[in-house]
């Protein structure tokens, strides 16, 4: 039984040379026009991240997070420690989950245990954690 739309359809192990050389060759140009667009990319979320937030923000942080300079403050900064503040005030254990990745520490083990977990115990973990943040 054949799929509708696929009649049309002949694979490349039928078709002759010179068909699966064009095919294979617009597929190639097409996989570095995606790769360099990925890195353009890649480039502008670097220069972005490095940039210095408006200051209305950086006040916001510096209240917050006092031990860290103002002049140390960029996007990237501001954005993990919004991240981090999520995962801790509101227990959100993806926001956590997702800073461990970032920092490079992330353990494959880890992660399935936090999904084999009961939902009440992560809640009774995250509101261990905050108490002890809290006496800090």
């Amino acid at each position: 039984m054949r799929v509708p739309g696929t009649r049309n359809l002949i694979p490349l192990n039928k078709r002759n040379a010179k068909d699966v050389q064009r095919i294979t060759s617009m597929g190639g140009k097409a996989s570095v026009k995606t790769k360099r667009l990925q890195k353009s990319f890649r480039e502008i979320g670097k220069f972005v991240l490095g940039g210095n937030p408006p200051d209305n923000v950086l006040d916001l942080f510096c209240e917050r997070f006092p031990d860290i300079p103002r002049e140390e403050m960029n996007y990237k900064v501001t954005a993990y420690l919004a991240v981090l503040h999520k995962a801790i005030m509101s227990g959100d254990v993806q926001a956590f989950d997702r800073l461990v990745d970032v920092a490079g520490e992330k353990n494959p083990e880890t992660s399935v245990v936090l999904q084999k977990n009961d939902p009440a115990d992560l809640k009774k973990s995250v509101k261990e954690v905050k108490k002890l943040l809290g006496e800090l």
